[in-house]
């Protein structure tokens, strides 16, 4: 890791916000338990995290702790509350279900298949195993603030509904197709497939051929590319772009979408990686162009304006 890398991760503020909170200076030593390339990235920071007043400091503390200490249920689609219960005992599953939120009780018992006599039928757990239960069957989801200020493909699966994130991931996919050179008039006769083609025709007549052999690359990975294969196209963009963001906020991000998806996402998120400027770059317009494309016509909405 180099200076040149990622920004801080949400953990290494934290870390430097607590330092200045109980801290005035730093001493010499704690650099040196990190790996050279991540201490020359928090020296950085320090530098500007000391130039906060302490209580300041301090309540981003506070402030990533009240975000980190609970996921939001709201913002977690409940496949993935089921795949943190489905290797669970039936005592486990029963008295999680008995005692969670009301927001989620609803869909966890029809997902898991309890009736009511079920849940009766618990009868009275020891306290110590209903909270050690109660306190682990969700360790692996995360909570975190919606307003940070994001990536645009954070964004759509932070701010979308299912159904937009899907209109938008398989247009991108069209527009990807687009650029290696196809023509969609055949077998894409819809006038919403024809504007966007044309559009991205337009506005990227001018690609690097560097870039037009990348989408060519990315098509050739499905061959004969039909209608329902766009989405699995448009993937590979989301994907590129979510290895460059912040793990915390992508696997947060992440939890939105059914986890079918979202672990499809995080293996073509290994296939996909380019740490190659230009392609990112390319991939960030195509996703906010095809976006502004699909909001002129009110097929998505677009909440990038409203985020910090």
């Amino acid at each position: 890791m180099t200076s040149t890398a990622a920004p801080l991760a949400i953990a290494d503020r934290a870390l430097l916000a607590a330092l200045r909170g109980w801290s005035e200076e730093v001493d010499a030593r704690f650099w040196n338990g990190f790996e050279p390339g991540w201490r020359q990235l928090l020296q950085s920071g320090w530098n500007e995290v000391r130039k906060l007043d302490p209580e300041e400091a301090r309540d981003q503390v506070r402030r990533e702790q009240a975000a980190q200490r609970h996921p939001d249920w709201s913002r977690i689609h409940p496949s993935w509350w089921l795949r943190a219960l489905k290797n669970e005992s039936p005592a486990v599953q029963r008295a999680v279900v008995a005692h969670a939120p009301p927001s989620i009780r609803g869909p966890l018992q029809t997902g898991l298949g309890l009736s009511d006599d079920d849940l009766r039928s618990l009868g009275t757990p020891l306290p110590e195993a209903l909270n050690a239960a109660l306190a682990l069957w969700a360790e692996r989801l995360v909570g975190d603030w919606p307003d940070r200020a994001d990536l645009p493909v954070i964004v759509a699966l932070s701010q979308l509904d299912l159904p937009e994130i899907t209109r938008l991931i398989a247009a991108v996919g069209l527009a990807k197709w687009t650029l290696s050179g196809a023509d969609i008039s055949a077998s894409h006769p819809h006038s919403h497939a024809r504007t966007l083609h044309r559009a991205v025709q337009t506005a990227f007549s001018a690609l690097d051929p560097q870039l037009k052999t990348q989408a060519e690359l990315d098509v050739a990975q499905f061959g004969q590319v039909e209608r329902d294969t766009l989405g699995s196209i448009g993937l590979i963009t989301f994907a590129r772009l979510l290895g460059a963001g912040e793990p915390y906020r992508v696997r947060w991000a992440l939890q939105h979408l059914p986890y079918s998806v979202a672990r499809l996402l995080r293996t073509q998120m290994t296939r996909a990686k380019s740490s190659v400027p230009a392609v990112l770059g390319w991939e960030s317009a195509l996703l906010q162009f095809v976006w502004d494309q699909l909001r002129d016509e009110g097929r998505v909405k677009d909440p990038r304006g409203a985020m910090p």
